[in-house]
């Protein structure tokens, strides 16, 4: 299920965002967790610190350039001709 947090500053989203992974993570789901490019790093140590007791094998932190990156490697999108050459 695809969820959307969106909030103030100090609002807990981290903190409910970071509950529910674990929560999923602990029913044995897959979780896919889309996160900005200029937050990656930083997002990614506070979330997998914060999860340091739960497995995270099913826990896929990804930026829009890793999902690009997943998308092409899953169904071979770069080595497709061009729909145009614009």
């Amino acid at each position: 299920m695809d969820r959307l947090y969106f909030g103030h500053s100090g609002g807990g989203k981290s903190y409910e965002i970071t509950a529910q992974i674990r929560a999923d993570l602990l029913r044995g789901e897959r979780v896919m967790l889309l996160i900005p490019e200029q937050d990656s790093m930083n997002t990614e140590l506070r979330i997998t610190s914060a999860l340091s007791d739960v497995p995270t094998v099913d826990l896929e932190i990804l930026n829009f350039n890793r999902l690009a990156n997943l998308i092409f490697r899953t169904y071979g999108g770069l080595n497709r001709r061009p729909l145009t050459h614009g």
